[in-house]
């Protein structure tokens, strides 16, 4: 699955890709992507990108200039970018841009690839603001690594929280 494009708006979610199958998501926004403009729902995500594909399953390859959404419904879901990958793959998220949580989380990724060679995740950003949480990524397997070229800044919580379970390796911030 691949989606290019320049800009992206959206009432709820700005861009919303599941893989169910076999292969990557590769999502390139050389603009902004927007989500929210509805303050009806409780989640107004810029993108949520998902792999619960099997083991042919892929990796998720973001790169976008600029994010803004979030929201106040919790559970993982109320941050600006989301990627949750269940496959055999990676998470790749970049930024050059701004993230911006605008009344929720501003990045969160979730790798539960559970294999020291397989899984990871890196982000590499150049600024996040955000309510209540700047970075939240957690990993079951791989490398993990998160990039931060400017600030990370939220309101309500922490600016970055990274977790590495069972299977993950080394863990490096830059911030």
């Amino acid at each position: 699955l691949r989606v290019y494009a320049e800009d992206v708006v959206g009432d709820y979610t700005g861009i919303y890709a599941r893989n169910i199958g076999s292969g990557d998501i590769i999502i390139d926004v050389q603009g902004a992507v927007e989500g929210g403009g509805n303050a009806a729902y409780s989640n107004r995500n810029a993108m949520i990108i998902s792999d619960y594909g099997s083991a042919a399953g892929g990796s998720l390859v973001i790169d976008v200039l600029n994010a803004t959404g979030g929201g106040s419904g919790g559970g993982g879901y109320d941050a600006a970018l989301i990627g949750f990958n269940q496959a055999v793959g990676y998470i790749e998220l970049t930024s050059t841009g701004v993230v911006d949580g605008t009344d929720g989380g501003g990045v969160y990724t979730w790798s539960d690839v559970n294999t020291a060679d397989g899984g990871g995740i890196t982000l590499s950003l150049n600024s996040v603001t955000a309510q209540s949480y700047g970075i939240k990524s957690i990993s079951y397997g791989g490398m993990h690594s998160i990039t931060v070229a400017g600030s990370v800044g939220a309101t309500d919580a922490f600016g970055i929280r990274a977790e590495n379970k069972s299977g993950a390796t080394d863990l490096p911030i830059t911030a």
